[in-house]
């Protein structure tokens, strides 16, 4: 946490939970979603750096099409001809999710090049700008994007324009780093406890992610990033209207603390928090849950990284844990205390119960699933494989397996 430019940092819980070894302020743990902020500010540096050249031709609203070349195309012909680099960084391009791709480890195995490809052949699902719909294979483009223009690969970008300015000498990708350097990361498993689970995508340190902090909160590092402050600003500017769907997720506070509706800009989320504008961004992947958060006109920054909270910790665990940090910063009384704790999100809201009811899953014999087996693909998603596994048709693809069932509902 930063205040003022003064930083505290510290570790709490077990990097390793066998070798009982500690987590501390130097622990490596991948970031999540959290690095579209990175990305939305490494944008910012090459924004900046066309604007000192008298270059007009990037900034936040330029043309995908501009940048990519004639070849480009969606299936929205329309879509393909106005998108823009903004609508990616904002999600509001209505093309649908492409999650599937990236969790079976496609991303890992195919060149950007290659995704930009299957990118071309997605559905849109959603009215252009109208809808705010998350996709994180369009800030893969986003990279992709940032490619062309800077005539290097991303994670090179990110290194010279971001990391090394702010001197986060410990944040790296895990192209160029074992995975045994980084902390183990667990997902809670209601019926079978704590179990390791994968590891992938960005990874830093408490210690490196306060000087980002810094930079957001104070102005430390400002030389050295060269962000021009047209630019910075107009990272801020209102982009999308979360949908009340998906703020629900985030809404799990004392209703005069935080507005409901939340606006997503260029790799943030803004959000009222006790009259205080207040911008933040999530991340979850593979049992690490990360939260960043600031309020500039108070000067104080919060960033919290986990490696065992599960898929809903953000909402559960780091969120109101974050509102309490901000809360003892800001010098007020926290609303999360021994009680609430307990007790949280009740008083203030509730996570509707799940669905318990039991779906018929009606086991095939095997004659009959003799002829789903074998290889399918189409443009998007590629090859995938249904092959027989015991009882059950196994559907497999890259590194991403689950059983399949016939369900009657």
């Amino acid at each position: 946490m930063v205040r003022n430019g003064e930083v505290f940092t510290d570790g709490f819980g077990y990097s390793n939970i066998d070798t009982q070894t500690p987590v501390t302020s130097t622990t490596k743990m991948n970031i999540g979603s959290v690095t579209k902020t990175l990305t939305s500010m490494m944008w910012a540096v090459l924004i900046s750096e066309a604007k000192d050249k008298n270059d007009t031709s990037i900034d936040w609203n330029t043309k995908v099409k501009d940048i990519f070349g004639p070849n480009f195309r969606l299936n929205d012909s329309c879509k393909a001809s106005f998108v823009s680099l903004e609508d990616f960084l904002s999600h509001r391009t209505g093309l649908e999710s492409a999650d599937l791709l990236l969790q079976a480890g496609e991303g890992g195995h195919r060149s950007r090049e290659d995704l930009l490809n299957n990118f071309m052949e997605l559905e849109s699902i959603e009215e252009f700008r109208d809808v705010f719909s998350y996709s994180n294979i369009g800030f893969v483009m986003v990279a992709f994007l940032a490619e062309k223009i800077g005539k290097k690969p991303w994670e090179t970008l990110m290194r010279e324009k971001l990391f090394e300015p702010l001197n986060m000498t410990s944040t790296f990708f895990l192209t160029d780093q074992t995975f045994s350097e980084l902390a183990t990361p667990y997902l809670f498993d209601e019926e079978n406890g704590m179990e390791e689970s994968d590891k992938r995508s960005v990874c830093s340190t408490a210690d490196d992610m306060s000087n980002l902090l810094k930079y957001l909160t104070s102005g430390a590092y400002m030389d050295q990033l060269g962000i021009d402050d047209d630019v910075f600003n107009g990272m801020f500017k209102q982009k999308s209207i979360l949908p009340k769907s998906f703020s629900s997720r985030y809404n799990l506070v004392p209703v005069s603390y935080i507005i409901r509706y939340l606006w997503l800009w260029d790799g943030l989320v803004l959000t009222k928090y006790r009259d205080l504008d207040m911008y933040f961004h999530t991340g979850g992947l593979y049992g690490f849950t990360s939260v960043l958060g600031f309020i500039p006109s108070k000067n104080i920054s919060v960033f919290l990284n986990s490696n065992g909270l599960g898929k809903s910790g953000f909402r559960n665990t780091m969120l109101p844990t974050m509102y309490y940090i901000v809360d003892t910063l800001l010098e007020l009384e926290p609303w999360l205390n021994e009680t609430t704790a307990c007790s949280y999100p009740s008083p203030w809201n509730h996570i509707p119960e799940k669905n318990t009811t039991a779906r018929n899953k009606t086991q095939i014999n095997i004659s009959e699933t003799d002829r789903f087996i074998g290889n399918y693909s189409n443009f998007f998603m590629g090859m995938h494989l249904f092959q027989l596994s015991t009882k059950h048709l196994q559907f497999n693809m890259v590194d991403y397996s689950t059983e399949l069932y016939l369900i009657f509902l």
